[in-house]
Formats: C-alpha cells, sequence, structure tokens
C-alpha cells in the first residue's frame, strides 16, 4: 500500500513537472513570436503562435484538474456536474485545435510554394490567417458542443488513473 502510494505520488509530480516544462516551452514560443518583427509578419509563424497559445491554455486547465482530483483527492471538479462538463468541453476543443494548427502550417508552406499565383495569393494574407485561425476554434467549438448537454458523467476524472 505504501509503495502504491509513494509511485502514485512519484507520477504526479512527473506529470507537474513535465505540464509545467510544456507550458513554459509555449510561454517561450510565444514570447519569441510575438517580440521579433520578423516572426511576426511571417504567416506559419503566425499559426504556430496559435497552437502555443491554445496548448499553453490546455495545459494547465486540463491537467491542473488532474493532479487535484486524483492526485490530491480534492473533489471539487469531480463533484460539479457543471465542472466536468466544462473540463471535458475545453479538453476536446483545445486538443483537437493545437493539433489543427500545425496541419494548417503545412498547409501554409504548399501554399506558398504553389505554382498557381491566385492559389498562392490567395492564402498569403494575414487576414485570411487570421479568419482561419478563428475558424479553426469556432469549428472545433460548434463541433464539441452537443458534449456539453450529452456528456453527464460527474465522475469525469475516472479515465485518467495515475496508478
Amino acid at each position: 500500500m505504501i509503495l502504491k502510494s509513494s509511485n502514485k505520488t512519484i507520477l504526479i509530480i512527473r506529470i507537474g513537472l513535465r505540464t509545467n516544462k510544456f507550458n513554459i516551452q509555449k510561454s517561450y514560443t510565444i514570447i519569441i513570436f510575438t517580440r521579433k518583427r520578423s516572426f511576426r509578419n511571417n504567416l506559419t509563424t503566425t499559426y504556430l503562435l496559435a497552437d502555443a497559445t491554445v496548448t499553453a491554455i490546455h495545459l494547465p486547465s486540463i491537467y491542473l484538474q488532474s493532479i487535484l482530483v486524483d492526485g490530491f483527492g480534492l473533489g471539487v471538479f469531480n463533484t460539479n456536474d457543471i465542472a466536468c462538463r466544462e473540463r471535458n468541453y475545453l479538453f476536446y476543443v483545445t486538443t483537437v485545435a493545437a493539433i489543427s494548427f500545425p496541419c494548417w502550417a503545412s498547409f501554409d508552406q504548399y501554399a506558398i510554394t504553389c505554382r498557381e499565383a491566385s492559389f498562392r495569393n490567395r492564402w498569403s494574407s494575414i487576414k485570411v490567417i487570421r479568419l482561419v485561425i478563428i475558424g479553426t476554434v469556432i469549428f472545433w467549438a460548434i463541433i464539441y458542443f452537443p458534449l456539453i448537454f450529452f456528456y453527464s458523467h460527474v465522475d469525469c476524472f475516472s479515465d485518467y488513473h495515475f496508478y
């Protein structure tokens, strides 16, 4: 029993440290991409900046709650149905949005090197890039919106066992 408890504690500490490491990395990405003008004007880095922003929202809001519930037994997030639904909705929306932005960055690299000038000019605008970023977040938010109403499992952290 003591060994199981100590393994769980070590695993919680590792997950917490890893979450902090990734959050620091994404924060550095945001700082670097927003400080230098050449990065701000680059279309591909705009997608990567959006990815870093969504991931910086995702990591503390999702994994911190899991650590508090499973690691320390705080029943705040797993006993309230509204908090559970919000957590699962935010989990899915931020996960797929963060996965989508590197795909859009790859598509942007394809669009920049395309031989057809009309296609290249259509996708090489910062205005279009911003609309794509906002549209991607709105698209995934709408796709997962039914999750708020149809997901009624209060113990939403039962899938995430740390032992």
